[in-house]
């Protein structure tokens, strides 16, 4: 894996564009400055094990999990 996936700026970038695209409502600030409070080693390592997942399409097991209504069913 190339090295750019454990700088911090180009994985803040990374991480913060692959929880953009999941939130568009007001709990994304909410979101966001969670992830802003992680430490650098934590968005490094994450941004990376995103990248690996992605190569076999298993990156959105790192997406938060949808609210569920009782039945099973999506909101």
């Amino acid at each position: 894996m190339d090295d750019m996936y454990f700088e911090y700026s180009h994985a803040f970038q990374a991480v913060m564009e692959f929880y953009a695209k999941d939130e568009l409502d007001i709990r994304a600030s909410q979101s966001f400055s969670g992830i802003i409070n992680l430490e650098k080693a934590v968005i490094c390592s994450l941004a990376a094990i995103r990248r690996y997942l992605k190569e076999f399409n298993l990156e959105k097991v790192l997406s938060k999990p949808k609210a569920k209504e009782k039945d099973g069913e999506p909101k």
